[in-house]
Formats: C-alpha cells, sequence, structure tokens
C-alpha cells in the first residue's frame, strides 16, 4: 500500500487540511461555516472508507488542546522563525509532526518525521521539507540526547 491509499496518510492530509483552512480563516479574520473532516475529504475526493475519522479527529482536537506547547518547541527550534512569519502550511504540518511523534507518540518519532516531511512534498513551497526535516529532526536529536543522557 503506498502513502496515496494509505488511510493514515488520507487521515493527516484531512487534518492538515483542517487545522490549514481554520488557521487561515483566522489569521484573515473570515468567519465561514464550521470546517468539517467530511466536508474536507469530499473536497480531496477522498472517501469516507478511506480515512479514519477518529485519527483526523485526535490529530485535530490534538493540535488545539497543545498549541502552546508545539508553538514553543516550534520556537525553541527555529529561533530565526517567528510563529507568526511561517507559512500557515508549513506551522499546521510542524504542528502535525510535533504532536504525534514527542506530544502523544501516537506513532515513533521517525515515522512522524517521515510523514510530516510527506505532507510538506505535497502540500509546501520548495523549501517546505527541508525546512519541516530541519526542524523536526532538530526535535528528534535533542530528545534522543536526553534520552542517551537519562539511561546513562
Amino acid at each position: 500500500m503506498d502513502e496515496k491509499t494509505d488511510p493514515r496518510h488520507q487521515s493527516r492530509r484531512i487534518a492538515l487540511s483542517v487545522l490549514y483552512q481554520r488557521a487561515f480563516e483566522k489569521q484573515h479574520k473570515t468567519d465561514s461555516a464550521e470546517i468539517s473532516p467530511e466536508t474536507v475529504a469530499e473536497q480531496l475526493g477522498i472517501d469516507a472508507d478511506e480515512y479514519d475519522e477518529g485519527m483526523v479527529e485526535s490529530i485535530v482536537d490534538g493540535v488545539y488542546r497543545n498549541m502552546k506547547l508545539l508553538d514553543e518547541r516550534i520556537s525553541k527550534y527555529a529561533p530565526k522563525w517567528p510563529i507568526h512569519k511561517i507559512p500557515i502550511l508549513d506551522l499546521q504540518i510542524l504542528r502535525i509532526g510535533i504532536y504525534e511523534g514527542f506530544v502523544a507518540k501516537s506513532v515513533p518519532p521517525r515515522v512522524a518525521i517521515n510523514e510530516a516531511i510527506e505532507l510538506a512534498k505535497e502540500y509546501g513551497s520548495e523549501n517546505t521539507p527541508a525546512f519541516v526535516n530541519g526542524v523536526l529532526g532538530a526535535i528528534y536529536d535533542d530528545e534522543k540526547q536526553k534520552r542517551d543522557e537519562k539511561n546513562d
């Protein structure tokens, strides 16, 4: 099964789109109807049996519940990029990667990083994959170093 048909990847695509649309509306002070995962899936051409609705909700809710922590991590590991200067899409990809791999630990960190890079390649600019990899890789290295020191 490739990533285009993987229900987990499809769920991340939908979560990214929901988070992006909500952040875009907030930044531009527009107020449209609530963006539902079902509507986004339909817009992306993803059938209901091709994604995990619970996973989408878990990612979206988890990112919102942990927004302050996620943004603190991003600020720490991308100090030259204040949160308000990071493109909305890149920011949402980073939030999902950090949430899944380092906060919820719902997937191993390397899986979260790889998935975030795939989203960055699929939706971001030419520089987005390298930026996402750099930030998430720095978090991974720091976490690994802390684990290694703890185990010494």
